[in-house]
């Protein structure tokens, strides 16, 4: 299993070159202000990061406090399992002061992956393609029909099989669970606020460039008694699962998302101007 430290650099990497087509695993070691070749090894697992080298890439890759301590502790355990000879001081120090250092890196690596996988839209869009016809387990095809990056469709892939919400069956991607949905559904997090935000920025990319025959964006306005609200969030729940079981009887062509909007245009009265 990969080391979370290999996990943040390859998701980053992915991200950049999501960001920008023409970035490079080259320009991203300038960033870390290290040799292309060695950053190479390192992502691969081949090579060991000094304790100096770890805490200038997490201040490089601008991770918060938790993940640095976590990139610093998956890094310490990394060469801890390589050499005990040369050992670092410093790593050392990290480990055990650590409650769990044993198994630290896989609870916090998985924690990682629940979090992504929850804030970036293509993991259910994954997980959905592999239901369609002529689906293909090949990340450069999924990269394509997706609209994603290579990197990004191949870092996604493996986080979703390391989570077993995804698996390999003859050689064949298939999705493990039928349904996915938070836990509870009155809750907010960064990683589904995230999400939600990424999910109408490709609305709005679908309202400007998809034909009318294959979208369909609606509003309505309304003024309403606000108590009725939860109510309304059990009807809209109630309408998207109905439309889903409606829309899956057929053959399963295309990956769709469907968003039902329901907010406030005018401060509440107990809202200051």
């Amino acid at each position: 299993m990969q080391h979370f430290y290999q996990q943040c650099l390859k998701e980053e990497l992915a991200r950049r070159i999501g960001d920008n087509p023409s970035y490079s695993m080259r320009a991203f070691a300038r960033a870390l202000k290290m040799p292309s070749g060695a950053l190479s090894e390192v992502i691969q697992g081949r090579r060991r990061i000094s304790y100096k080298l770890a805490n200038r890439m997490t201040d490089a890759l601008d991770l918060n406090i938790t993940d640095q301590r976590r990139f610093i502790l998956s890094t310490a355990e990394a060469s801890f399992s390589g050499t005990r000879k040369r050992f670092d001081p410093h790593f050392r120090r990290v480990i055990q002061n650590s409650t769990a250092a044993v198994s630290s890196d896989t609870t916090l690596s998985l924690e990682h992956d629940l979090f992504q996988a929850i804030a970036d839209w293509y993991h259910y869009a994954i997980l959905e393609l592999t239901h369609t016809q002529g689906f293909r387990s090949d990340s450069a095809w999924i990269a394509t029909q997706l609209g994603i990056s290579r990197p990004e469709t191949q870092a996604a892939i493996e986080r979703l099989i390391r989570l077993k919400l995804l698996s390999v069956k003859n050689g064949r991607l298939v999705k493990n669970q039928p349904l996915l949905r938070t836990s509870d559904r009155s809750l907010t997090t960064p990683a589904l606020r995230r999400r939600q935000r990424q999910i109408l920025e490709r609305s709005i990319r679908s309202l400007e460039n998809d034909p009318i025959e294959t979208r369909n964006h609606t509003a309505m306005t309304m003024a309403i008694d606000p108590t009725l609200l939860p109510k309304a969030k059990e009807r809209i729940d109630q309408f998207q699962n109905d439309l889903c079981q409606f829309l899956e009887k057929g053959k399963r062509k295309r990956v769709y998302e469907l968003t039902v909007n329901l907010f406030p245009l005018q401060r509440g009265q107990d809202e200051n101007p």
